[in-house]
């Protein structure tokens, strides 16, 4: 997987889980609008704002869980850019070498 499809892949990830919590919010607060009995009365209600806050915690805990994800990804791609740095090094005086002298190409 490439740099940037695993950037893709966390990004649509964020997005989807951001999208799902701001639904779920949004759910919540229409069902809070729409009652019109005692909130404390209203079993349905309850059941149903009861399930909505079980997604909205998934879905926070799943945006939380794919930033700490991208996170670690990105930290550990740091590892290796001390080694890309010294290949690109050797790659640029190899071909420098090869305009000095063609026995080096």
């Amino acid at each position: 997987m490439t740099a940037t499809s695993t950037q893709k892949k966390f990004g649509q990830e964020v997005s989807e889980y951001t999208r799902s919590s701001s639904e779920s919010e949004a759910e919540i607060l229409k069902c809070l609008a729409e009652s019109r009995d005692k909130l404390l009365t209203d079993t349905p209600a309850i059941k149903k704002l009861l399930n909505m806050k079980k997604h909205h915690t998934e879905a926070l805990e799943n945006l939380e869980n794919a930033r700490n994800s991208e996170a670690n990804v990105l930290k550990s791609r740091e590892v290796y850019r001390p080694l890309a740095v010294r290949a690109a090094v050797i790659y640029r005086t190899s071909m420098l070498m090869s305009r000095i002298n063609p026995m080096y190409q």
